[in-house]
């Protein structure tokens, strides 16, 4: 039971950092779009 626990805390870590990784590589998309628009104008 308790390696069943520590299974699902990795498990979830894992998620956890993916969405993190994600979620900076959608933000330095968007602050580079933004970048794009004002450079432009």
């Amino acid at each position: 039971m308790a390696r069943f626990v520590q299974g699902v805390r990795t498990l979830l870590t894992l998620i956890q950092a993916k969405v993190c990784v994600f979620g900076i590589g959608l933000k330095v998309k968007f602050v580079r779009c933004l970048f794009v628009l004002f450079y432009r104008t």
